[in-house]
């Protein structure tokens, strides 16, 4: 265990000594995500998603995050019933396996952010794509009878991420991190039901992203090579 905080502490140090961070990071990640709606009431079912981004790093505590994603959910309720109180019988789906691709920008602000350690919470907007199917892997979108006759709806909508992330940045740039939060669409539709749902909010995604950091460098703009005049910040 000493040998470990040993070590621990001397990355840092050397962060603080060499310490010429970029202005840009650009990260790749890989996520586990879950699926909250009328299929499920809990964050339960998990798939997976990557991601690329890019974060600034040009002020102490503000800073802009562009992501892109590629992912999916799974929704499934075997027994899910709705009754309709009409003679005509409700039939929504049962499954749907949705794919996302999700664009968005996220102002960061870091609660810590010295030496190799920082931390940060997250807001942000953007767009979010899906397209829910069913086992066979045809869109339930055009599957008219998963729906009342005159539900119809557009599978992009807008949403706002949010959550809180840490990072440990090693020497030159380069950085590990975890980051978890919601992605709150404004659609009911990432389980392709609404109005034969049982839950009358709109769907949500729960997300943990696992991150790598790699350095972007270029011209600051003092014209200097990124990390020339930039010293790792002291809170």
């Amino acid at each position: 265990m000493k040998i470990i905080t040993g070590i621990t502490l001397l990355l840092c140090l050397l962060v603080e000594v060499r310490g010429q961070l970029p202005q840009r990071f650009g990260i790749i990640s890989a996520s586990a995500n879950s699926y909250k709606g009328d299929l499920s009431a809990t964050y339960k079912n998990w798939s997976s998603g990557v991601h690329v981004s890019m974060v600034l790093n040009k002020r102490k505590n503000w800073n802009g995050c562009f992501s892109l994603m590629f992912g999916n959910v799974v929704a499934q309720n075997a027994d899910y019933v709705y009754d309709s109180g009409s003679v005509t019988s409700a039939t929504p789906n049962k499954f749907s396996n949705t794919s996302l691709v999700d664009i968005s920008y996220q102002l960061r602000y870091y609660l810590l952010k010295k030496n190799c350690l920082w931390l940060y919470v997250y807001q942000g907007i953007g767009l979010l794509r899906f397209q829910p199917k069913d086992e066979q892997k045809k869109p339930l979108i055009d599957q008219l009878s998963t729906r009342p006759m005159e539900e119809s709806y557009s599978n992009v909508s807008f949403q706002v991420p949010h959550g809180i992330g840490a990072l440990y940045m090693w020497p030159q740039g380069y950085g590990a991190g975890i980051q978890a939060g919601y992605i709150n669409s404004t659609s009911d539709y990432l389980d392709n039901i609404s109005a034969w749902g049982m839950r009358k909010k709109t769907d949500n995604i729960f997300t943990v992203k696992f991150m790598f950091y790699f350095p972007i460098y270029g011209k600051t703009l003092k014209g200097t090579p990124d990390g020339a005049s930039l010293p790792v910040e002291k809170l």
